[in-house]
């Protein structure tokens, strides 16, 4: 029972981590030679869910500067924001395992009272 609190933590910390990359992506949108990160969700050797972030060193856009053409970031607004959506999705589902988990507790200390 109380590892089910612990997965939900787990996940929590997990998707926060996506969400916190996704802005920090999207807050240098518009940087000159800036890479993006990606976070990706694995299951750690306990079954809990685990997050690791890895550099994207793929091209950015260029674009005509005074002198030269210059390369911005490699962020795609619209792909941050599917990653934005699943992590609010992953955050939601852990929140229900939270409570979820709380209820069933207050339940059987209910019962036990």
């Amino acid at each position: 029972m109380i590892d089910s609190l612990g997965f939900g933590l787990a996940g929590l910390s997990a998707h926060e981590q996506k969400i916190s990359t996704v802005a920090h992506n999207v807050a240098n949108v518009n940087t000159e030679g800036f890479k993006k990160d990606r976070v990706t969700i694995h299951s750690n050797e306990f079954g809990q869910p685990g997050a690791d972030t890895s550099g994207v060193n793929t091209p950015g856009y260029t674009v005509q500067g005074p002198d030269a053409e210059v390369e911005i970031s490699n962020v795609d607004v619209a792909e941050e924001t599917v990653d934005l959506t699943l992590g609010k999705t992953g955050l939601i589902a852990n929140l229900k395992v939270i409570k979820s988990t709380v209820d069933t507790l207050d339940s059987i200390l209910d019962i036990m009272a």
